[in-house]
């Protein structure tokens, strides 16, 4: 039997498996809401959407050095009330289950924090398939999706496993930068929250749950 043409594939979460959107922006507009930031629509909201919080809350939203924790740790205490409100793309967990059986070893490898995203994956039963599970987590450094990325190839190694290999799926400009940073491919997929220039920028791009497995598993036509 033919190698499939990548030895692990890492998953993004927001965008890439669920569509957090509504939960995500809900959740922002309460603390914004709260501290008189005038980001409401939708459009500015969609980008706070994959890049890591920190970088945001400064860059975007305004707010200093000094109030960022404090407003990210508010931000999370409401979307952790909504967080299992947040529906999967449909096929997405066809499609992970379909990865597995194929025998490629898999990581999600996400901007959000990784807490809040095992709780998630725990809770939408996709866990079980992952050979590990990274999210961000500022108290060991990682707040970039570089770190991100670096950290899912190291425990994907210390589990003995082949990342000879390695691609990165996911649907912001931030996971091909963070791809690209480890020198590995990236794939953007066309569901999520990215714009035609983001998409531009990856290495391959799918546009179905389904296409993505194919194109994983080397069964395109």
């Amino acid at each position: 039997m033919p190698q499939p043409p990548f030895s692990a594939v890492l998953i993004d979460l927001d965008g890439t498996i669920t569509d957090s959107k509504e939960v995500i922006m809900a959740a922002l507009r309460a603390v914004f809401r709260k501290y008189g930031v005038k980001h409401d629509t939708d459009e500015e909201l969609n980008t706070y959407i994959g890049p890591p919080l920190e970088e945001s809350f400064r860059e975007l939203a305004g707010f200093t050095e000094d109030e960022v924790d404090e407003r990210i740790a508010e931000f999370r205490a409401e979307y952790n009330r909504i967080l299992y409100d947040t529906p999967l793309y449909d096929g997405m967990a066809e499609a992970i289950v379909q990865l597995y059986e194929a025998g490629i070893p898999l990581s999600l490898a996400t901007s959000k924090n990784e807490k809040i995203s095992v709780r998630l994956m725990d809770y939408l039963e996709l866990s079980q398939y992952f050979a590990t599970l990274v999210g961000s987590d500022a108290a060991a450094g990682r707040t970039q999706k570089s770190e991100v990325v670096q950290t899912a190839l190291a425990r994907l190694s210390q589990q003995g496993l082949d990342i000879s290999r390695p691609v990165l799926v996911g649907d912001r400009i931030h996971d091909v930068e963070g791809a690209a940073a480890n020198q590995i491919a990236s794939v953007m997929v066309s569901w999520g929250y990215g714009d035609e220039d983001e998409r531009a920028r990856a290495t391959y791009r799918v546009d179905s749950p389904q296409e993505l497995v194919a194109f994983l598993t080397g069964k395109t036509d």
